[in-house]
């Protein structure tokens, strides 16, 4: 069977290819530059027109470019060193937004058409700070009410951002601080009631309580939905794909802005590793774990709440919980076989709540339930069974106040 014959192509013509691509290529980008210089004025004026009308403070920009190319498929609009102030402020005000740079973005088709309507946007590094005050009023709504707002030339349904940082301050009450290395939210932006689907990757740098920090560096990424309802001033957060600490969990939460010191989130992890859940704790709850390498797995429930006029509630929920803990230093060892309770903080009172724990110290078996009341001031409610050696109790808690704690107890 003879070889087939390979196909041979003139270099010539690939030389002629070759060229009448590049040049149809110069071409397009010579005509797409000409005209975006043509109508660069009429896009530029007509837009910073429309999306003025909008605001109810003066924006101030460094520069404006006009791009058929930058962000191809779309005509874009460049602001370069956006920054706009405060809209209330108890002393002197501050900046609130400032963005490097903030792209706003036509369709081709709609740009053929004059038709300027902006759909998309892309804002990169800058950093947003929003404020609630002690008498309830905020710095951060320069955004025109709906009815009083023509919206035919900024209708966003899509925002990317990269390298913003965002923080939230609401006085003697709670302080975020948040760095979104990349961000994109999809939804009728400016609607009075809209869902905003975004995926995002960020990192909680600070999250406080009343001067008292709860949380510090927790990535999260994934993706959730906002519910935004402008008519009641309120905002619902839904999620079954978030990730956080080599964790995934779901969320659910609400936040009133109306009513500041109103809020309230849970996350979920089924069949989560312990040394993760441990990060999903508060600092000072966290802080006690530190010694132990703890393994295993468990069903978690995060129940994070600030009803008005109540002190902060944390509900920390396990169930199916299997695992061992190893102190670090005295290398005390304790086994879980089934577990299942909940870990309540009141304020500054903490408590244990035991359903049951089914476990071992050291070669011992024990079983307990019941509960212990707040940790500073413990009062003790237990039920417990089994047998320990005080040796093995001594080596797992650490009590090095003791010289010597050795000897069996049946309980």
């Amino acid at each position: 069977m003879s070889k087939p014959t390979p196909l041979k192509v003139p270099l010539k013509r690939i030389t002629a290819t070759l060229l009448t691509l590049v040049l149809i290529a110069a071409i397009a980008a010579a005509a797409a530059y000409f005209l975006a210089k043509k109508y660069e004025p009429e896009v530029r004026d007509i837009v910073v027109y429309e999306v003025n009308r909008l605001l109810d403070v003066e924006v101030s920009v460094e520069d404006i470019n006009f791009s058929l190319l930058q962000r191809f498929p779309y005509a874009s609009l460049r602001f370069s060193e956006v920054v706009i102030p405060e809209v209330y402020s108890t002393g002197t005000p501050d900046t609130l937004l400032y963005a490097k740079n903030v792209y706003l973005q036509i369709s081709l088709w709609d740009f053929l058409r004059k038709r300027y309507r902006i759909s998309e946007a892309e804002v990169n590094d800058g950093f947003f700070r929003m404020a609630i005050f002690k008498d309830g009023k905020d710095n951060y709504h320069f955004w025109k009410a709906s009815e009083s707002a023509d919206r035919s030339v900024l209708s966003l349904n899509n925002i990317e951002t990269n390298n913003f940082d965002f923080s939230l301050r609401m006085e003697d009450k709670a302080d975020l601080d948040v760095h979104v290395r990349h961000a994109r939210s999809k939804g009728s932006f400016g609607s009075d009631v809209y869902d905003l689907a975004s995926e995002v990757h960020l990192t909680v740098g600070l999250f406080a309580l009343s001067g008292d920090t709860l949380y510090r560096e927790i990535p999260i990424s994934g993706k959730f939905n906002l519910g935004v309802n402008n008519l009641s001033n309120k905002y619902e957060i839904t999620s079954d794909a978030l990730e956080s600490g080599n964790e995934k969990f779901k969320i659910d939460g609400w936040f009133d802005p109306e009513h500041s010191d109103t809020w309230g989130v849970t996350m979920r992890a089924s069949g989560a590793k312990i040394e993760n859940a441990v990060g999903l704790l508060p600092l000072g709850i966290r802080s006690k774990f530190a010694a132990y390498n703890a393994k295993g797995r468990s069903d978690l429930v995060l129940d994070m709440e600030q009803p008005a006029g109540e002190p902060f509630k944390i509900d920390f929920l396990f169930d199916k919980t299997k695992g061992s803990f190893q102190h670090d230093v005295a290398l005390g060892k304790a086994g879980i076989e089934s577990a299942a309770g909940s870990l309540q903080i009141r304020g500054e009172r903490i408590s244990l709540y035991i359903d049951h724990i089914h476990g071992a110290i050291g070669p011992g078996k024990i079983k307990m339930s019941g509960s212990i009341r707040d940790f500073d001031a413990p009062d003790f409610d237990l039920a417990v069974n089994g047998n320990v050696e005080l040796r093995e109790v001594r080596n797992f808690f650490n009590i090095d106040y003791l010289d010597e704690m050795s000897g069996k107890v049946s309980l």
